[in-house]
């Protein structure tokens, strides 16, 4: 989203909920969290939010709904022994003589 989006955007705000700060350094640190994100999503997010909502719209809000984290799965007992096993089949290397070296030289200077 351009700048001059985010004045109509917050202009559209303003109409609605009219103590939302419209001011010049709101808009341009607000910028850098919605010019990632389209106009027209921005729009429909806050027509939404000004349908269902008596304050104004956070910025995650003008975003849009915000992802919930990915479900965590816990594995089980088969499941751990075949990823320890994978781990086990990987071929351990040690430093490089530069890495050797590079701490040697931070240890003499400690």
């Amino acid at each position: 989203m351009e700048l001059n989006e985010l004045g109509k955007l917050y202009k559209m705000i303003k109409r609605y909920y009219p103590n939302f700060d419209t001011t010049p350094d709101a808009m341009r640190d607000a910028h850098r969290f919605l010019r990632d994100i389209a106009y027209e999503d921005a729009v429909r997010n806050v027509e939404q939010h000004i349908k269902t909502r008596s304050f104004w719209p956070t910025i995650a809000e003008i975003r849009g709904t915000v992802q919930a984290p990915t479900e965590r799965h816990i594995p089980n007992v088969v499941e751990t022994k075949l990823m320890l096993d994978s781990y086990r089949s990987i071929e351990s290397t040690g430093p490089t003589p530069e890495q050797r070296e590079r701490v040697r030289r931070i240890g003499r200077s400690v």
